[in-house]
């Protein structure tokens, strides 16, 4: 059973992809690596099966038409365990499917301006130590730029282990990739 969150998840830092090639869309326009700087990016949606949540974050193009590949890097992780206060958590990110959602692998995305790109970031809330996650810190692949992503979602960690998450590699729209 699928629950609707409107929250997002979070941490971890996620293996380094290459940077794609410029390509040509279409239409004959050109478009470089995209960078972190012309993106704003949200979640769209969550849920939770069997103790798993997940997110899908949506990354939205607001500058020129540009080109991205792979797997979004989560480098940085705020949050805080039921009854602590905010802070930085430890986080170990795997590119790779969640439990409820397949990886489709690393291949190009060509976005103009306005259009989307989304990833599923999943993690576990059935270890020891639970928290709530308040933000994360996401880079495209390629960029040297990252986004602060304001989160709200479960995860846990056995004593002194890192909260451990799945990234996705990133696909055209907001929806992310199908579940499974």
């Amino acid at each position: 059973m699928t629950l609707a969150l409107p929250a997002l998840m979070a941490a971890g830092c996620a293996s380094a992809s290459s940077t794609p090639p410029t390509t040509s869309s279409v239409d004959g326009t050109s478009g470089g690596t995209c960078s972190a700087s012309q993106f704003v990016s949200r979640v769209t949606s969550g849920g939770s099966e069997a103790n798993q949540p997940w997110l899908i974050i949506e990354v939205t193009n607001h500058g020129p038409w540009c080109s991205i590949e792979g797997y979004p890097r989560i480098i940085a992780a705020t949050g805080h365990s039921l009854q602590g206060p905010n802070q930085p958590l430890s986080i170990s990110v795997s590119d790779g499917p969640d439990y409820e959602h397949p990886d489709p692998g690393p291949h190009s995305l060509s976005l103009p301006r306005g259009a989307s790109a989304s990833f599923a970031v999943g993690t576990n809330t059935a270890s020891a130590t639970n928290y709530i996650l308040t933000s994360m810190t996401v880079a495209l692949p390629g960029s040297r730029g990252s986004r602060r992503v304001p989160v709200h979602t479960g995860a846990s960690a056995f004593a002194g282990k890192p909260v451990r998450m799945e990234v996705t590699a990133l696909v055209k729209g907001s929806k992310g990739p199908p579940a499974f």
